[in-house]
């Protein structure tokens, strides 16, 4: 068989009879290609299914294995022919398959966490994009290796359903039910579960209210900022202040004066922090830019505001006297809600 590789290629059908040896590449100019055998339904099974995981773990359409031509490129080149990317029909039905199998693992969780004596908690919130919206629900419980195992329970979409508080608890009691949560025979699913923790919307705590628990302490602290921020005395000075930033973030020549005093007063030439919406700590963020360079935005508006006030943007923002004060107590209110903050809270 060493002796008689390219013989012994021949006999088994690795090589393609269309194209010519890359041994012959120097005499012929052509070139010949290895060919795979087929890989055994088994096999192909087991490919499909990780080509599935990894499109949705990749949050990758399922539709990318026959409409990508590099990604085909890549698996034939890969795999020889031996397995060909799979179809979109194929790749849904990997994921129903992926699916029933989380819930078998999930109902032996559960059924363990039981026999362990353990109530799990449970978190949820409501997902919409598209027009499409869901019920997201995830199950969480330390297991006996001292370690937080965390599960998505239900992912259950509305349809035209409206987001009542009877909607929330209906379905949320269907999903519970279909994953077996129970803690007793004859029992609720309310009784099966530790605690509760969501959002503090009005649908969401009447919906969950059979559920003991709380309330999610990121979106009580989010209210808390828009509370104080939107008080009056300090909304006024909150929309100068973000007024400011955005003319800074739209005016190069504006951003650019400003860099150049801040080198001037030895400050850090950083710019200023947007106060987004959806991002409750960066209100701290922007005010706490404002105190440490009040200097340097106080010096602009010296040597640029009557040429910055042309720009509707620094001229109905312009701070005042007062401004400053509020700034200064802003940061020592927004200090230790912007600490505790979760890194990765969306």
């Amino acid at each position: 068989m060493a002796k008689h590789k390219r013989t012994y290629q021949e006999v088994s059908g690795y090589l393609d009879e269309e194209v010519v040896d890359v041994g012959s590449l120097a005499t012929d100019g052509a070139q010949r290609t290895i060919k795979a055998q087929p890989f055994s339904d088994a096999r192909r099974d087991e490919c499909n299914m990780a080509c599935a995981r990894w499109l949705v773990k990749s949050a990758r359409p399922i539709t990318l294995p026959e409409r990508d031509v590099p990604f085909r490129d890549f698996v034939s080149t890969l795999c020889r022919g031996a397995w060909d990317a799979p179809s979109h029909h194929a790749i849904n039905d990997c994921i129903l398959k992926l699916s029933g199998m989380g819930q078998v693992r999930l109902q032996r969780w559960f059924t363990d966490m039981v026999m362990d004596g353990i109530k799990p908690s449970m978190a949820g919130d409501i997902w919409s994009d598209g027009g499409c919206s869901l019920m997201g629900i995830c199950l969480y419980g330390i297991n006996s290796s001292w370690k937080m195992d965390e599960w998505l329970a239900a992912a259950t979409p509305f349809g035209s359903e409206r987001h009542t508080g009877e909607a929330i608890d209906q379905i949320t009691v269907d999903a519970l039910k279909r994953q077996g949560v129970k803690w007793r025979e004859g029992g609720t699913v309310y009784e099966a579960i530790h605690g509760k923790v969501s959002d503090n919307a009005s649908n969401m705590a009447k919906g969950w209210a059979g559920f003991d628990g709380g309330f999610c302490v990121d979106h009580t602290i989010e209210l808390a900022v828009k509370k104080f921020t939107g008080a009056p005395g300090v909304k006024e000075t909150f929309a100068r202040t973000k007024g400011i930033v955005a003319y800074f973030h739209r005016s190069t020549s504006g951003i650019q004066d400003l860099t150049a005093i801040q080198k001037a007063c030895s400050l850090p030439q950083v710019q200023p922090i947007q106060d987004v919406a959806t991002r409750w700590f960066s209100s701290y963020g922007m005010v706490d830019w404002f105190r440490e360079q009040q200097q340097a935005v106080q010096m602009y508006d010296v040597k640029h505001g009557a040429e910055a006030v042309k720009n509707d943007a620094y001229k109905d923002h312009r701070l005042q006297h007062r401004d400053w004060a509020i700034i200064e107590q802003s940061v020592a209110v927004l200090q230790q809600s912007a600490q505790v903050h979760a890194p990765s809270y969306p």
